[in-house]
């Protein structure tokens, strides 16, 4: 037999859980679903310029972007992009190991078909499929001692931002560079979009299901085609190496100093304070391009993973200091059903939203409304994935992907606890 094949027969090699991990997984899922929430919900252009949304922007509509931006937006993603790059090492080992090696590629080869079926099928949104095809280019630099993959990550992190940095520049030349009508053309692209183009996008979404289906694939389409190549694979890649960096010196593992900890969090509580005044600020101009749709987007995005490490380092201390435990435990099982709470939520998500799939509330639910959606579904998760875990080692979809990985036996199923006769 050969050694491929053992390590599909054999009981399979599988990591041991790290608490700190799961913890930070589960915080994650939930904060995702938050930002997510308006993709599902509205035409993609409110997504960056909520003035694209169906409801006047004010009052309620306002605070919740307010809240959504400074807080959860590109914080939670940031928060799983680290962790998975963590993932990728802890599954695959070091480069070359010859039996976690050729795990990890079926890993993230089957990620790839998740993905596809995911962002195709179901929501345009998906993340899989850019986290798969980043797998694998970090799987050539998973050995790379922490210093190297910092630097390198903070450089792609850089270049992710390189339309944003441009857009800024062109707020910055002198007036008259260039005309209004170029400025107005070119933010009609993306931007500030015709009402035509919002119309017609939320007569697709609120279509049959046959429409939805299109319209789903076609935006799916111009994402991987332009947003993936342009600026997703640069930051998710970037932000990865600084995942799996922190973790190999320790305190993204839960073993660093109580010191280091404190100093996240009074940087992510400094950078909050940053991002809420570019926040204002956007609100001020009333979302004028073109500094709105890069100067005042910069602080978010460059300031988002230390607003990240320090919500990190707060668990971790949490966790640490044996405190909230009920807290913890829950949150936890959230993140070991990470993936299957991930996809629930698309499935939720889109049944109410989109056309074909349910009540069709595409359009129709402002953002305060939206809130209180996500908040429902964060108490849902928050009671099943305890009670799941009670019965099953793990998640449904979490189970098949560690069958299809790993190969041989993986255990479904909790074993039952007999009590000890005496």
């Amino acid at each position: 037999m050969t050694e491929a094949n053992a390590t599909r027969t054999a009981s399979p090699p599988q990591p041991a859980r790290i608490d700190a991990l799961d913890l930070l997984r589960g915080l994650g899922v939930l904060g995702i679903l938050a930002v997510n929430a308006a993709s599902f919900a509205y035409p993609w252009y409110a997504y960056s310029n909520p003035m694209m949304g169906p409801f006047p922007f004010e009052g309620l509509e306002a605070s919740s972007w307010f809240v959504s931006h400074v807080f959860f937006e590109f914080k939670f993603i940031t928060l799983f992009s680290m962790l998975f790059g963590v993932s990728v090492f802890l599954v695959g080992g070091e480069r070359g190991d010859p039996i976690k090696s050729p795990i990890l590629r079926r890993r993230l080869g089957w990620m790839i078909l998740f993905g596809l079926v995911h962002g195709l099928v179901l929501w345009y949104g998906d993340v899989l499929l850019a986290y798969a095809l980043c797998g694998f280019m970090l799987l050539l630099c998973r050995s790379w001692r922490p210093s190297r993959l910092l630097l390198t990550g903070v450089l792609l992190l850089i270049l992710g931002a390189a339309n944003w940095i441009a857009l800024a520049v062109l707020a910055l030349l002198p007036e008259g560079a260039m005309s209004q009508a170029e400025l107005d053309t070119l933010a009609s692209s993306f931007w500030a979009v015709p009402q035509a183009a919002l119309l017609e996008a939320i007569a697709q979404f609120r279509g049959n299901a046959g429409a939805v289906a299109a319209a789903n694939a076609e935006t799916w389409f111009l994402f991987q085609v332009f947003g993936f190549p342009v600026a997703t694979a640069w930051r998710t890649l970037g932000v990865m190496m600084i995942g799996l960096a922190l973790f190999k010196m320790g305190p993204l593992a839960g073993k660093g100093r109580t010191s280091t900890y404190l100093v996240w969090v009074g940087l992510g509580a400094a950078s909050l304070v940053a991002v809420a005044l570019a926040a204002k600020q956007q609100i001020d101009i009333g979302f004028a391009f073109p500094a709105a749709a890069g100067l005042n987007l910069l602080p978010n995005y460059f300031l988002s993973p230390l607003i990240t490490l320090g919500y990190a380092a707060v668990l971790i201390l949490v966790l640490r200091a044996n405190i909230l435990r009920a807290v913890v435990r829950v949150l936890s099982a959230v993140g070991r059903m990470a993936f299957t709470n991930y996809i629930l939520q698309t499935l939720i998500m889109t049944s109410l939203f989109w056309g074909g799939r349910g009540p069709t509330l595409f359009a129709e639910v402002d953002r305060a409304g939206q809130w209180m959606i996500v908040a429902a579904i964060w108490s849902a998760q928050l009671i099943w994935s305890p009670l799941w875990l009670r019965f099953f080692q793990y998640g449904p979809l979490e189970w098949v992907w560690r069958k299809l990985s790993y190969g041989g036996e993986v255990s479904f199923r909790r074993p039952a606890v007999h009590p000890s006769v005496t």
